[in-house]
């Protein structure tokens, strides 16, 4: 991974929550959408 010192990696380390987050957001909003379809 490219990048300047410890920079590139709090970049990265950024990156990878922001990118957990929306996976976690679209989990929840497919499980809560489940239980409204039933």
């Amino acid at each position: 991974m490219p990048g300047v010192g410890g920079r590139g990696c709090s970049r990265g380390l950024i990156l990878w929550f922001f990118i957990t987050n929306i996976l976690l957001l679209l989990y929840y909003i497919t499980h809560s959408a489940h239980m409204t379809i039933r």
